[in-house]
């Protein structure tokens, strides 16, 4: 099922204003493994990654590096992108000069990433920068109190618990991030950065861990 949706996103072409100046439509396809139920969003493609072919290799590196500094909570090794969690984007093609993507671009691609989810069935979901953040505040039930708060508390705040949220019948654990290029503007120094990405995903991964949860709601 994943490769039949691969190739759907590969031959999509609903946003013409997607394009390069050589009328070239990047893509960068979901990376890592598809077993995994860990599953980390972020808003589009970079430059930089497609480039080299290397998912989350431009600003989103402190996120590569601190992600791999943790350690498996199963395996003697530390975590790996590729071998431990499933990556994708909200939008599939780079954006024009490296910029967010438009509203529009996200409501068009949104149902690639549904049907991402609904295959990989997630345990735990690490999303970073708004435009992944919304997306699951678009298309989850989460705890009332997460709604009443702003996006931006939403993001900047230190959970001490993992956030839980329901799609159907699935129950998930949520932790949203900022994007790695606002790490130095609201957190003052990448070290702050990674602590805080470090701390979330091994809340996030230890809740997961301890089995069925409560309900929520």
């Amino acid at each position: 099922m994943i490769e039949e949706l691969r190739h759907e996103i590969a031959s999509c072409d609903v946003c013409a204003n997607l394009v390069d100046d050589r009328g070239r439509r990047r893509k960068f396809e979901s990376y890592g493994s598809y077993a995994s139920r860990w599953v980390i969003i972020g808003e589009a493609p970079g430059r930089r990654s497609i480039d080299n072919g290397r998912p989350w290799s431009s600003a989103p590196y402190l996120v590569r590096r601190t992600v791999e500094r943790i350690r498996h909570p199963h395996e003697d090794r530390t975590l790996s992108l590729e071998l431990d969690f499933y990556l994708t984007d909200v939008v599939k093609c780079l954006p024009p000069g490296n910029r967010a993507p438009t509203k529009d671009e996200v409501l068009n691609c949104d149902k690639f990433l549904l049907r991402e989810i609904e295959v990989i069935k997630p345990l735990v979901i690490i999303t970073f920068g708004q435009t992944a953040s919304r997306f699951i505040l678009r298309h989850f039930d989460c705890e009332p109190e997460v709604r009443r708060h702003s996006l931006v508390t939403a993001l900047h705040r230190d959970y001490a618990e993992p956030i839980y949220i329901r799609k159907g019948d699935e129950q998930v654990i949520w932790r949203p991030f900022m994007h790695p290029r606002w790490s130095f503007k609201f957190l003052g120094s990448a070290v702050r950065f990674e602590g805080s990405v470090s701390q979330g995903i091994r809340l996030a991964i230890e809740g997961q861990q301890l089995g069925d949860q409560p309900d929520r709601y």
